[in-house]
């Protein structure tokens, strides 16, 4: 499926990739995307943000219980799914959250060149100082670059 630009601009602003954020959350950007397209609005990052926030898991453990003993050497974080949390009452609630996907869920591979710029650009590369770097030949070298992460982060 191809990301929209509201999509791509969510994983980048949350440093996510598409299958670390939770399907409900999906179904969440996916209707305000369709309901800005009903209004004539364009699905804009800030807008969106106005209308849901990141919520964040609890933690696990007897961390999460008040039990870990103070001075205690903390376990390692596992990676977990990111879900969005509404702020204001936009839209009636789906009948039912996707459930049970975490045994069947998979990743894509694109395989054809429209499907690999659904995840990456081709650009110019850039020096620290945002110069485009150029070849032997004085030619601007161009590279690809990733339009979100491509792995799962620990951050959320």
């Amino acid at each position: 499926m191809p990301f929209m630009d509201l999509e791509i601009a969510v994983f980048r602003h949350l440093r996510l990739v598409p299958s670390q954020l939770h399907p409900n959350s999906l179904a969440f950007l996916r209707t305000f995307e369709i309901t800005a397209d009903h209004l004539g609005l364009a699905p804009m990052l800030p807008l969106f943000f106005h209308a849901f926030r990141l919520q964040r898991s609890c933690p696990r453990g007897e961390k999460a219980k008040g039990k870990l003993p103070r001075g205690a050497e903390q376990p390692p974080t596992k990676f977990d799914w990111v879900s969005l949390k509404k702020r204001t009452q936009l839209f009636n609630m789906y009948g039912e959250s996707v459930r049970g996907f975490k045994v069947v869920y998979y990743d894509i591979r694109p395989t054809t060149l429209a499907g690999w710029n659904n995840f990456v650009r081709r650009g110019y590369r850039v020096d620290e100082n945002d110069r485009v770097v150029l070849g032997p030949d004085g030619q601007p070298i161009e590279e690809d670059f990733a339009r979100f992460p491509f792995y799962w982060t620990k951050e959320h």
